[in-house]
Protein backbone atom coordinates (compact mmCIF):
# COMPACT_ATOMS: atom_id res chain seq x y z
CA UNK A 1 0.00 0.00 0.00
CA UNK A 2 2.78 2.56 0.60
CA UNK A 3 4.42 1.53 -2.49
CA UNK A 4 0.72 2.75 -4.22
CA UNK A 5 1.21 5.86 -2.30
CA UNK A 6 4.40 6.76 -3.15
CA UNK A 7 3.84 5.98 -6.73
CA UNK A 8 0.65 8.38 -6.68
CA UNK A 9 2.24 11.07 -4.84
CA UNK A 10 5.67 11.29 -7.06
CA UNK A 11 3.62 12.54 -9.84
CA UNK A 12 1.68 14.87 -7.84
CA UNK A 13 5.12 16.32 -5.99
CA UNK A 14 6.88 16.79 -9.47
CA UNK A 15 4.02 18.61 -11.26
CA UNK A 16 3.80 21.12 -7.88
CA UNK A 17 7.33 21.56 -7.94
CA UNK A 18 7.94 21.80 -11.52
CA UNK A 19 4.09 23.26 -13.12
CA UNK A 20 5.28 21.26 -15.82
CA UNK A 21 3.38 18.33 -17.71
CA UNK A 22 6.52 17.42 -18.93
CA UNK A 23 8.48 17.00 -16.18
CA UNK A 24 6.14 15.16 -15.23
CA UNK A 25 6.39 12.78 -18.11
CA UNK A 26 10.38 12.74 -18.23
CA UNK A 27 10.09 11.41 -14.72
CA UNK A 28 8.40 8.88 -15.76
CA UNK A 29 10.30 7.56 -18.42
CA UNK A 30 13.08 7.84 -16.11
CA UNK A 31 11.89 5.60 -13.37
CA UNK A 32 10.47 2.97 -16.25
CA UNK A 33 14.30 2.45 -18.20
CA UNK A 34 16.54 1.73 -15.20
CA UNK A 35 13.41 -0.66 -13.84
CA UNK A 36 13.81 -2.46 -17.36
CA UNK A 37 17.15 -2.32 -17.54
CA UNK A 38 18.00 -4.04 -14.25
CA UNK A 39 15.05 -6.57 -14.71
CA UNK A 40 17.57 -9.46 -15.87
CA UNK A 41 19.96 -8.60 -13.13
CA UNK A 42 17.83 -8.47 -10.18
CA UNK A 43 15.68 -11.94 -11.31
CA UNK A 44 19.02 -14.04 -11.17
CA UNK A 45 19.80 -11.92 -7.52
CA UNK A 46 16.67 -12.81 -6.61
CA UNK A 47 17.12 -16.62 -7.16
CA UNK A 48 20.31 -16.60 -5.94
CA UNK A 49 19.37 -15.13 -2.93
CA UNK A 50 17.71 -15.78 0.56
CA UNK A 51 14.04 -14.70 0.01
CA UNK A 52 13.84 -13.27 3.66
CA UNK A 53 16.84 -11.59 3.19
CA UNK A 54 15.72 -10.20 0.36
CA UNK A 55 12.74 -9.06 1.16
CA UNK A 56 14.06 -7.37 4.54
CA UNK A 57 16.29 -5.34 2.37
CA UNK A 58 13.68 -3.82 0.13
CA UNK A 59 11.47 -3.20 2.42
CA UNK A 60 13.89 -1.07 4.56
CA UNK A 61 15.24 0.77 0.97
CA UNK A 62 11.50 1.43 0.23
CA UNK A 63 11.00 2.49 3.43
CA UNK A 64 14.14 4.93 3.58
CA UNK A 65 12.95 6.31 0.31
CA UNK A 66 9.46 7.28 1.16
CA UNK A 67 10.90 8.83 4.25
CA UNK A 68 12.99 10.89 2.32
CA UNK A 69 10.40 12.10 -0.21
CA UNK A 70 8.04 12.77 3.04
CA UNK A 71 10.83 15.42 4.38
CA UNK A 72 11.22 16.52 1.07
CA UNK A 73 7.92 17.43 0.27
CA UNK A 74 7.71 18.46 4.44
CA UNK A 75 10.58 21.18 4.21
CA UNK A 76 9.52 22.55 0.69
CA UNK A 77 6.28 23.09 2.07
CA UNK A 78 7.39 24.70 5.04
CA UNK A 79 10.01 26.68 2.61
CA UNK A 80 7.23 27.73 0.42
CA UNK A 81 5.39 29.28 3.37
CA UNK A 82 8.22 31.43 4.87
CA UNK A 83 9.18 32.83 1.43
CA UNK A 84 5.18 34.09 1.08
CA UNK A 85 5.33 35.79 4.34
CA UNK A 86 8.28 37.14 3.77
CA UNK A 87 7.11 38.83 0.25
CA UNK A 88 4.04 39.51 1.66
CA UNK A 89 4.46 40.75 4.91
CA UNK A 90 3.01 39.39 8.21
CA UNK A 91 -1.27 38.87 8.06
CA UNK A 92 -3.09 42.35 8.71
CA UNK A 93 -5.65 42.44 11.19
CA UNK A 94 -8.81 44.00 10.85
CA UNK A 95 -7.62 46.92 13.57
CA UNK A 96 -4.45 47.55 11.67
CA UNK A 97 -6.84 48.09 8.03
CA UNK A 98 -7.55 51.82 7.90
CA UNK A 99 -10.39 53.21 5.51
CA UNK A 100 -8.66 55.57 3.23
CA UNK A 101 -8.93 59.53 3.90
CA UNK A 102 -10.46 61.67 1.07
CA UNK A 103 -8.59 64.37 1.10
Amino acid sequence: MGSAFTSFALPLQVYDIMHSPFAVGARGIASVVPTRAVCLLGGALADATDRRRLILFTTFGQATVSAALAAQAFARHRSRSETAREVTGPPASAADQTAPQET
